[in-house]
């Protein structure tokens, strides 16, 4: 404390530089959840391109996991549909809602069972997707999503995830 007074009383001009340089800074952190053209924020648009230290810096700036683009896609949905499994199990592992899907009823399972993303899609399972919720637009499900990809395992998993009533077992 003594060394900050002793500062102030002998450089006060010093001191006023580096004030105004760290105001100068903090006004310059952006903001986490602007939106850019295509009404995405700096996490979703990390995440499309599959940049996990931005995504990082972004989370750590207060950007929200699970914020949505107008049409309700999410960051993690970006993730899965550009093929970026690494970001996408970050994402995961930081929160992101594993059941999240967009406002036509596509979800981040049905991504991953285009692609056969097998592991990403057992963790999307377990955190409470369901396999038979079908999209409004094609109305189809993830099941037949991986079967129409060509990926008939997981479609046999996700077949053996559900009940007969329709409901992903827990």
């Amino acid at each position: 404390m003594r060394w900050i007074q002793q500062q102030i009383a002998d450089h006060p001009f010093r001191v006023l530089v580096l004030v105004l340089v760290v105001i100068a800074l903090v006004r310059a952190i952006p903001d986490p959840e602007a939106r850019d053209a295509h009404g995405r924020t700096p996490l979703v648009a990390a995440a499309y391109e599959g940049n996990l230290g931005m995504a990082r810096m972004w989370l750590l700036l207060g950007g929200d996991i699970d914020v949505e683009e107008p049409c309700g896609t999410t960051a993690l949905m970006r993730a899965i549909q550009h093929g970026h499994t690494e970001m996408a199990n970050w994402l995961l592992d930081r929160g992101a809602d594993p059941a999240a899907k967009d406002e036509t009823g596509l979800s981040a399972l049905h991504l991953a069972a285009r692609k056969g993303e097998r592991d990403l899609a057992e963790r999307l399972v377990e955190g409470g997707a369901d396999p038979e919720l079908a999209d409004a637009v094609h109305e189809r499900d993830a099941i037949e999503e991986a079967d129409d990809a060509g990926y008939e395992r997981l479609a046999e998993y996700l077949r053996d995830t559900t009940d007969r009533d329709g409901r992903a077992d827990p």
